[in-house]
């Protein structure tokens, strides 16, 4: 039922590429590549923490995941956007072993979601956007019973969950009642028991929804500390807001049907979404000329003792400081401005949208999955049929 896992040793030698593909570091070998599948990689020998390929999942009649590709490497912390009913959750199910009927490639680890279900696992950590009730537990006996579940050896687990109590800054909570936390503890709480096994893969279902700002910022602070620490993270959200300046990686899904994915600065860039910094300094309004013609650099505004200046990329950023240092200007303040994030988000999902729309203008019905999934019209309209599964085979 499933491709075969796209081998290990892909390296990023460039090569020229298709500009309806989304493709970030081609592998070294040439070989034709599904315009749907989004590729994130920044390594030419790490096996990648998650591989997508050729994903189609439906709940009941509603296909919600269709021929989606995606691949994040080991160490990225890549933010799953998407409106909602796009299809983050049940993507990030199929991830998780949580929705078996599915058709494609689903590695994580390198371990096959479908026929090695139990070795996946023990290597991800699954933070549900629902906490669940858990009346009269404490802290302690929370994790003490999925730690139990985890089968962790009764020896290491107290020590085991003290540092995971540490970790998520709950310790002083230990006694505490897990329904009388509030929103925010409770979110951290699910953080540490889901790491109770150390897995090396942490998938995050909407984390931050419903959590006041100082909430937001504690739970930041502890996803940066993940990242720190070398752990992979695939987070979904619909609010840009929440995942700004922490992602290395950004993915943009569409109705189930595309992954706009990439690093977060180039995609910002690829939407027209060019950084302003705040230059000030004694005269500074003074050397706006020498900032004239230089490539990737626009003066946006200015001011007594104030710039504002729109710079495309980090090394449109060096050649605007090095220019004004050239020039003699006295900086006391040199900082990128706040992004409007939900402008962000619209941009970037409307580019998303434009790729999906003019890929379905040149699809075909063989687009459909070979197998029980092609339709037997020709119109590439027709509904495929309802599929079961029964053992390993579809009907």
């Amino acid at each position: 039922m499933t491709d075969p896992a796209p081998s290990a040793t892909d390296a990023a030698t460039p090569r020229p590429r298709d500009p309806a593909t989304v493709v970030i570091s081609d592998p070294a070998t040439p070989r034709p590549r599904d315009p749907a599948t989004a590729v994130i990689s920044d390594s030419a020998t790490a096996v990648d923490a998650i591989t997508c390929r050729g994903l189609w999942a439906r709940y009941g009649s509603t296909m919600a995941l269709s021929d989606v590709g995606l691949r994040i490497p080991a160490g990225a912390l890549c933010g799953l956007l998407g409106r909602n009913g796009a299809g983050k959750t049940t993507l990030m199910r199929v991830l998780a072993g949580l929705h078996p009927p599915f058709h494609g490639t689903v590695l994580v680890q390198g371990k096959d979601v479908e026929t090695e279900r139990e070795q996946v696992v023990g290597t991800i950590g699954w933070v549900p956007d629902a906490f669940g009730v858990h009346p009269g537990f404490t802290v302690q006996d929370y994790l003490r019973f999925f730690a139990a579940t985890q089968r962790l050896p009764s020896r290491t687990a107290e020590g085991t969950i003290s540092d995971m109590l540490s970790l998520v800054d709950l310790t002083h909570k230990r006694h505490a009642l897990v329904d009388q936390l509030s929103r925010g503890m409770q979110q951290r709480l699910a953080v540490a028991r889901a790491l109770l096994h150390d897995p090396q893969v942490l998938l995050m279902d909407e984390p931050a929804e419903g959590l006041d700002p100082q909430a937001r910022s504690d739970f930041r602070a502890l996803l940066a500390e993940l990242h720190r620490l070398g752990r992979t993270m695939l987070i979904s959200s619909h609010v840009l807001r929440d995942l700004a300046g922490l992602c290395t990686h950004l993915a943009v899904l569409v109705s189930g049907k595309h992954l706009l994915a990439g690093r977060a600065d180039e995609l910002f860039v690829q939407a027209g979404l060019h950084r302003t910094i705040a230059v000030e300094g004694p005269g500074i309004t003074g050397h706006a000329a020498a900032l004239a013609g230089l490539d990737g650099i626009t003066l946006s505004g200015q001011e007594r003792d104030r710039l504002e200046v729109t710079v495309s990329d980090d090394d449109a950023l060096d050649r605007l400081h090095a220019a004004l240092v050239a020039a003699g200007a006295r900086l006391t303040r040199f900082q990128p401005l706040d992004q409007d994030w939900e402008s962000a988000f619209v941009a970037l999902s409307s580019r998303a949208e434009a790729t999906v729309a003019e890929a379905a203008k040149k699809s075909e019905p063989a687009a459909w999955p070979v197998g029980p999934w092609r339709p037997g019209a020709t119109s590439p309209t027709t509904k495929p049929p309802v599929v079961r599964r029964v053992g390993q085979r579809w009907r």
